[in-house]
């Protein structure tokens, strides 16, 4: 969980097979709008 409260990006793990990507979610900014201010 990082600053953004964010959960393991699966996907990206599917896709790269890398499994460091598994906590590298790469937010949006709409995203990162949407998640500004919410607690953890």
């Amino acid at each position: 969980m990082g600053l953004l409260a964010g959960h393991n990006d699966l996907e990206l793990l599917a896709r790269t097979g890398v499994g460091r990507d598994i906590n590298r979610h790469y937010y949006t900014r709409t995203e990162v709008a949407r998640r500004r201010g919410h607690a953890a």
